[in-house]
């Protein structure tokens, strides 16, 4: 008889811990995010952190989620967010997932679009000043749909696309481009840390337009409508 109620009793056992590791699962959510400090990044213990985690980490908490961060490149998160490997993102609203995301209603933060140039260079009053230069862009970067306007407008610059901040200021100094798009902060904060490699004095931002940053949930994912409304609804 002892050795019946031992059996129950594993067996009740790992029935509770199925029970709670599905709970803890439906409550979940994994969110995409790529190395674009001060917005969103992983620290040396492989962390999330940054502007972006600390809004998502709250809003989570107070609908009762959970959050489960993966880093990946800008370009491979956008894939898979569109696939619904990964259940949400934080970004502006990009081209490739405007058909297999849901957007939230109201933006959470906002990013401002510069191009560095020197000071040699003419200075850009708007992106339509981008036609016919050579222009440094970043893998996976959607920015917003600017490209894709430039295109429909019939403004072709020749674009050179570089990994990360990094090569994209190697290659602007080394004059393989006239100009390099990208986002004020983070771009700022990659030459806070690393002003040895590339002569700031001669480099200027010129400001072109800002975008809202939105809760990005892929319609893919399993628990989508669940998920946007404890986001603040569509």
């Amino acid at each position: 008889m002892r050795a019946y109620w031992l059996a129950v009793f594993f067996l009740l056992s790992v029935f509770h811990g199925h029970v709670n590791r599905a709970c803890a699962q439906s409550n979940t959510i994994t969110i995409g995010i790529f190395n674009f400090p001060p917005f969103y990044t992983k620290n040396k213990y492989s962390q999330a952190e940054g502007i972006l985690v600390d809004h998502a980490n709250q809003a989570l908490k107070e609908a009762g989620l959970v959050a489960k961060y993966e880093i990946s490149s800008a370009a491979l998160l956008i894939e898979r967010l569109g696939k619904g490997e990964l259940d949400a993102g934080m970004l502006i609203r990009h081209p490739a997932l405007l058909d297999k995301a849901f957007y939230s209603k109201n933006p959470i933060n906002q990013i401002q679009l510069v191009a560095y140039r020197y000071g040699s260079i003419p200075a850009l009053s708007g992106i339509e000043d981008l036609s016919g230069k050579r222009v440094l862009t970043i893998a996976g970067y959607g920015y917003g749909g600017t490209l894709k306007k430039l295109s429909e407008k019939g403004i072709e610059p020749t674009y050179i696309t570089a990994r990360n901040i990094e090569q994209a200021f190697v290659m602007l100094a080394a004059k393989r481009a006239d100009y390099f798009l990208t986002y004020l902060k983070p771009a700022e904060m990659f030459r806070k840390n690393k002003t040895a490699t590339q002569p700031a004095k001669e480099l200027v931002a010129d400001k072109l337009s800002s975008f809202n940053v939105y809760w990005v949930v892929s319609k893919a994912s399993e628990n989508a409508e669940m998920i946007m409304k404890n986001l603040g609804g569509f």
